[in-house]
């Protein structure tokens, strides 16, 4: 009995995790014929039944790659069966992807109607046409049946029975409660229907009332989930940053921390709000810029939206706090503490380091005191670890005017982190134009754009190359077989020569290369939009890159494994 137990709870504990997904399979055939047959014949009854075979040699996917294939194989450890799993049973792989895979399918339809044999030949035809089956490995059977008209007459004189019945015993019913109950019924609503008319009057004179009618305000319907803004709310924002102009053309420390904040998490919402503001706002603003966002932002505004109006609440509030808190004598008032204030609020930590190093507290202090207060803190705790604390007591309210040797500090910080110059927005415009070009251009061109452009340019080291991914090993181009679904395949191979389109149809199955073949032909009737191109190549380029560093880290930890 004990070995019973053990080789039961062997079997069960070693089975594979996976769920076969061919009943996933199965299903999608047999749902998508019958979406087509509802079309077909709306108003006949019938089955659908579908049958779906793999063959023996299933595919399977290495987890890890096979670059150890000249390594000694040990009787005691079973590399493959640890690797290896279950090409049916995959969860990572797209439904698309699965069904280049299959030996055949068996679709068995039974109908109620009357067809001629030339009728049921096109609507077999209709049905490998519409499931992207192929005559030579598939088959579909269509049948006649006729139970329909003999199902819905018994249906028919079922229904009318019960509905006979069940009118003759409410109409008994009714009758009984209209002789015993009609004069109770007149007398007991007598009562509430006079008091019923003068709550109505009582209701209709209120003026709250009329208030609860009135329509929501433009910040309550702004949290209304919804990416798109009714014309009130976009013009409730444009006057918004209209109030807001003269901060934006005088920014302090704060609004540009504010901006870099906020342009971090959206920068194309704050790209809307710049499209918004006069071009030498956005120039002087962009001046003091140090993240990367700006390059999106500037190139890629959105409309106004949700993440708009969030900016502009945030600026709001910077807005009120400078109103309330300046003084006759303050950073403005001085435009070179004004100038000092904003390139020392895009220096970080360490830089303060370099930029205050063997100054004493109490000479640092005021240079603290016109940073922005989270950077004010961070800095002095850096610096000054057991005085810091003072510069949040009453002190703080030292004016600015204590700061000494100003143009030394400015041209010291602006030195350390250099401000970014007009020329930038240019550079800007111009490589988005060019990525937008290599985005939908065709690899041959693309080739030569990489072979002029310098090792130095930004999009060649940001940008992983479209025509880089047929020159990739064998084992990345066989992940990406089964990564990417046929009908994807076959939208990138418009913009491939043909020496690169082979090298992916050597990695396809006969039945796949028959599923390219009918895509590539629904390509020339009905061309896809270019910006589902676009994102299908971007696609593609992001996991072959992955597969690639994958690949290139492997490579290292086997090579410094070695060495050791």
């Amino acid at each position: 009995m004990k070995y019973v137990l053990i080789l039961i709870s062997l079997i069960l504990f070693s089975s594979n995790g996976y769920a076969s997904r061919i009943v996933e399979i199965e299903d999608y055939y047999s749902k998508k014929a019958t979406d087509f047959i509802k079309t077909r014949f709306p108003e006949k009854p019938f089955t659908v039944y579908v049958k779906v075979e793999t063959d023996g040699s299933q595919p399977e996917r290495r987890l890890a790659d096979s670059a150890d294939r000249g390594a000694i194989s040990l009787p005691y450890l079973d590399s493959v069966s640890e690797d290896q799993v279950n090409f049916w049973s995959r969860k990572d792989l797209s439904l698309g992807t699965l069904l280049g895979y299959l030996k055949s399918v068996y679709v068995k339809i039974d109908i109620d109607s009357d067809m001629a044999e030339a009728e049921k030949d096109q609507f077999r035809d209709q049905i490998y046409q519409y499931l992207k089956l192929s005559p030579i490995h598939d088959r579909v059977e269509i049948s006649e049946k006729s139970w329909g008209s003999t199902t819905t007459s018994r249906q028919k004189k079922l229904f009318l029975g019960i509905g006979a019945g069940l009118l003759l015993f409410g109409f008994f019913l009714f009758f009984i409660a209209f002789q015993n109950g009609i004069r109770t019924l007149v007398k007991g609503i007598a009562g509430p229907l006079a008091d019923i008319g003068k709550s109505t009057e009582t209701f209709a004179a209120n003026p709250a009332v009329a208030a609860n009618k009135m329509p929501q305000t433009f910040m309550d319907s702004i949290s209304t989930p919804g990416p798109v803004l009714s014309d009130s709310q976009m013009a409730s924002i444009k006057s918004q940053i209209s109030d807001c102009l003269q901060v934006f053309e005088n920014p302090n420390g704060v609004l540009i921390r504010a901006i870099e904040d906020l342009g971090y998490k959206y920068p194309h919402a704050m790209g809307s709000i710049f499209k918004e503001l006069p071009p030498p706002v956005v120039k002087s603003l962009f001046r003091y810029g140090r993240g990367q966002w700006w390059y999106t932002a500037i190139t890629e505004p959105s409309q106004l939206n949700q993440n708009s109006a969030k900016i502009m609440d945030a600026i709001l509030h910077i807005k009120l706090r400078i109103e309330l808190s300046e003084k006759e004598e303050n950073s403005h008032t001085h435009p070179e503490n004004r100038e000092l204030e904003l390139v020392l609020s895009r220096l970080d930590h360490k830089m303060f380091g370099q930029l205050l190093k063997n100054k004493k507290f109490d000479e640092a202090a005021p240079i603290l005191r016109l940073l922005p207060r989270d950077l004010m803190i961070k800095v002095s705790k850096y610096l000054y670890p057991g005085q810091w604390a003072e510069l949040l007591g009453a002190k703080q309210a030292t004016t600015r005017s204590e700061v000494k040797n100003v143009k030394k500090l400015i041209d010291e910080a602006i030195e350390l982190k250099p401000l970014q110059s007009a020329d930038t927005v240019e550079e800007y415009f111009a490589e988005h134009d060019l990525i937008q070009y290599l985005d939908t251009a065709v690899t041959k061109d693309e080739r030569e754009v990489y072979r002029v452009l310098p090792d130095t340019h930004r999009v060649k080291q940001s940008r992983f190359p479209f025509y880089q991914v047929f020159q990739s090993e064998e084992n990345v181009l066989q992940n990406l077989s089964l990564d990417i679904s046929i009908d994807e395949w076959a939208l990138v191979f418009t913009h491939c020569d043909q020496e690169e389109t082979t090298k992916i149809e050597n990695l396809m199955t006969q039945r796949q290369k028959f599923l390219l073949k009918q895509y590539r032909k629904q390509q020339d009737v009905h061309p896809t939009p270019i910006e589902a191109l676009v994102g299908t190549k971007r696609k593609i380029m992001s996991l072959c890159k992955a597969y690639v560093e994958k690949r290139t880290a492997t490579s290292g930890e086997m090579a410094n494994e070695a060495s050791a």
